[in-house]
């Protein structure tokens, strides 16, 4: 009798019978060294559940710090969770499509991507300040996506 074995995380971990499915995924776009009043933080769900936090800063001395949930449309819902799927749990779908070198401009930010998935956790870190790698489309839309 053969045993079929599917893993939909990057992680490696392997249930037999069962496709083992990321409980959630965590989206953050650094800033680099430019201070934000409003940052976004993307917690991703299974079944197309997306849900963005907003934490605002004042940044004077002394200022408040408030974090809130905003609600986005389910159609964004959607095809945000449909690319992180793609991306970065069934890997489906290529991040970076070539490397041309790797000179770089400083204070970009970044993309940080943390990949829940039963005991393991896998952390993607994606520098967005390399002047010469190309990004796949599904990446790009992505990143324009949660920068709103």
């Amino acid at each position: 009798m053969a045993m079929l074995l599917l893993a939909s995380c990057h992680s490696g971990v392997v249930k037999p019978k069962e496709v083992v499915k990321a409980d959630s995924v965590h989206l953050y776009i650094s800033p680099g060294f430019v201070a934000n009043r409003e940052i976004h933080y993307w917690r991703v769900f299974p079944h197309s559940r997306a849900i963005m936090n907003v934490e605002t800063r004042d940044i004077r001395a002394g200022g408040n710090q408030k974090t809130f949930i905003k609600q986005v449309n389910d159609g964004l819902q959607a095809e945000i969770s449909l690319l992180v799927r793609k991306l970065f749990v069934d890997h489906i779908s290529a991040d970076i499509i070539a490397i041309k070198d790797l000179s770089y401009m400083t204070d970009c930010g970044s993309l940080e991507v943390e990949v829940y998935c039963g005991p393991k956790n896998t952390h993607y870190s994606y520098y967005l300040g390399y002047e010469h790698v190309e990004y796949s489309k599904d990446f790009n839309h992505l990143l324009e996506l949660i920068s709103k």
